[in-house]
């Protein structure tokens, strides 16, 4: 009991905290996080309360939290000499070993100079690459505490679901090591390690929806999902989105898993009793579509009043509210009221030039107002694939290369705008926002719908480009060059790719158009084409397409790397799914 005292006092004076909260009953672990429905510094300081330090079985997670906390730099030791003494006294405990690798990781013994990390890594890894990071922690004696604390997270790791987390954490969140595969490596370990880990669960869902150093797999982010929806934990780490809402949205597109209305209605039931502000304005989309205006209206107000309600989707319920006051569905018709709302959704938006009002969404104002620039193509004869300038970086889905005849076409001069998907949707679905960026998060399957509307409105026959088409048109067609990359050899001039967008999309046409005057067939976001992802040599002719699932996209990205942006490089993707760095760009016949 004597030695009990005695580490209670140490502890106490080491973590410089007075009182503890011995009145919760139920101790906090890692997968509580989201059940306590507070931040995650709060919430980490709430776990660090709830530990007994009589109790010796709780001495290593106390000194865990304490360390993490400290890493964030929130909490500061008084004394970090008798902490880390404490540490390398324990280190037969896996637990005090990971808090021990964290103490090395971050410094802490130098925490008293919020910038010595950060100066010291500087001198190292400013404008270098990852992998010449990892070498120089490798061989530098300034990294040597870096070193040691990777190492030692490795060794508990396969045994630990806190060293293995942190260890994935590392890897994810250090800018200087950003490393997908390995993070999720151990994030994986970790939740083999405890199964309740919901932060685990969560960064994964994250990953197999979008493909995240790991094959894309909606049916597995959706099965992590409902792990964490049983679990009682309802916030979605990754997007700050309620799971209620995130699964009552993918049950009712019935696009990745069988479609079902009811169990869609029933998550976001529950997310809206529990005042989710997702799940309100789900509802009030599903009345209004039913023309039940007075109840989408209703649905709609309840959402707005919820608090700390995230930008980018409350002005899609001040657009909403002022549709409904101007043609009066569920509330008495108001002018005033209308563009009250309207005014303030444009505020919130990050557009930098004037939005077209979208309430005014009868056919011939569509008519008017859509007309998109294209680019007339000469057809011709031209070698697709990995012809010789493209080999040195070519993939096997680029071979054989072969001649092919392509008829004359026309081709959009930039990519499909939001302003544009606007005007005719009624909604923008991109994660990135902004009227003169590239529409992006459309699947293939709404792009077909958006081009059907357009057509049915302007009376001209819009089309996806067929691959061939694309990558004719991406050449230069009949007068196509060999440059490495679509428009030229300076990819930074052409393009805007991993290694200089930010990773963010950007306005369309702010880099220099290939030798047709066409903007962005080089990053910027992927383009959906018509075709099917099938081999070379099994269709004869551009002029001919097939379907299936899969279909291409071509271009690279923003958040692709450079061998994207060449003319050859295949992309493909499930015509249901959607991405943040995808949209496409229209084709029309020329007769």
């Amino acid at each position: 009991m004597k030695y009990i005292y005695t580490l209670f006092l140490l502890a106490t004076y080491i973590c410089g905290y007075c009182q503890f909260n011995k009145t919760l009953s139920n101790k906090f672990s890692i997968g509580d996080l989201g059940k306590a429905q507070l931040g995650e510094q709060e919430a980490m300081f709430k776990i660090r309360e709830s530990l007994d330090p009589y109790n010796p079985d709780d001495i290593p997670m106390l000194y865990y939290w304490t360390t993490k906390l400290c890493s964030r730099k929130v909490l500061r030791l008084e004394n970090p000499e008798a902490f880390l003494s404490f540490l390398e006294q324990n280190l037969e405990n896996d637990l005090m070993k990971t808090s021990y690798a964290l103490f090395k990781i971050f410094n802490l013994e130098e925490i008293a100079d919020d910038n010595f990390r950060q100066q010291n890594e500087n001198l190292l890894y400013h404008k270098i690459t990852p992998k010449q990071y990892l070498i120089n922690v490798a061989e530098s004696p300034i990294f040597a505490n870096e070193r040691l604390g990777i190492n030692l997270l490795k060794e508990c790791a396969h045994k630990n679901s806190y060293a293995a987390q942190e260890l994935a954490d590392y890897f994810l969140r250090e800018e200087s090591v950003k490393d997908w595969d390995e993070a999720i490596k151990y994030y994986s370990i970790s939740l083999e390690n405890d199964p309740s880990n919901s932060s685990a669960l969560s960064t994964l869902s994250h990953c197999f929806y979008h493909g995240y150093g790991i094959k894309q797999n909606i049916l597995k982010a959706v099965e992590y999902w409902e792990r964490l929806y049983s679990m009682s934990i309802f916030w979605a780490e990754w997007e700050h989105r309620d799971l209620r809402y995130l699964l009552g949205k993918i049950y009712k597109e019935g696009v990745h898993v069988p479609k079902n209305e009811g169990l869609s209605m029933k998550f976001f039931n529950e997310g809206a009793n529990a005042d989710d502000a997702e799940c309100l304005f789900a509802i009030g989309n599903i009345a209004y579509e039913q023309k039940e205006y007075d109840k989408s209206f209703i649905k709609y107000k309840q959402a707005l009043s919820v608090p700390n309600y995230w930008n980018n989707s409350i002005s899609d319920i001040y657009i909403a509210l002022s549709r409904a006051y101007r043609f009066g569905h569920g509330v008495k018709q108001n002018t005033d009221s209308a563009t009250y709302y309207w005014d303030k959704a444009k505020k919130l938006s990050n557009d930098r030039t004037t939005q077209v009002e979208i309430l005014t969404l009868d056919e011939n104002y569509k008519a008017q107002i859509i007309k998109p620039d294209m680019i007339f193509v000469r057809g011709g004869n031209f070698t697709m694939g990995a012809t010789q300038e493209q080999k040195p970086a070519a993939y096997k889905e680029e071979y054989p290369s072969r001649k092919l005849f392509v008829s004359d076409f026309y081709i959009g001069k930039y990519e499909v705008t939001q302003e544009e998907w606007l005007k005719i949707m009624g909604y923008n679905p991109s994660e990135n926002k902004g009227v003169n960026l590239p529409v992006d998060n459309v699947s293939w399957i709404e792009v077909h719908e958006f081009i059907n509307r357009l057509n049915k409105i302007t009376g001209e026959e819009y089309y996806l480009p067929t691959e061939t088409e694309w990558e004719y048109a991406a050449r230069g067609g009949v007068n196509h060059s060999n440059y490495r990359y679509i428009g030229g050899d300076n990819l930074d001039e052409i393009a805007w790719y991993s290694g200089n967008s930010n990773d963010t999309s950007h306005p369309v046409g702010s880099k220099k158009p290939n030798s047709l005057g066409i903007y962005d067939m080089a990053g910027n976001i992927w383009e959906w084409c018509e075709d099917w992802e099938n081999g070379y040599g099994i269709a004869d002719s551009s002029d001919s397409f097939n379907c299936d699932n899969i279909k291409v996209r071509r271009g690279g990205s923003y958040s692709y790397f450079e061998w994207g942006c060449r003319a050859a490089f295949r992309g493909s993707a499930n015509k249901g799914y959607k991405f943040k760095n995808t949209g496409f760009r229209l084709c029309k016949r020329a007769n």
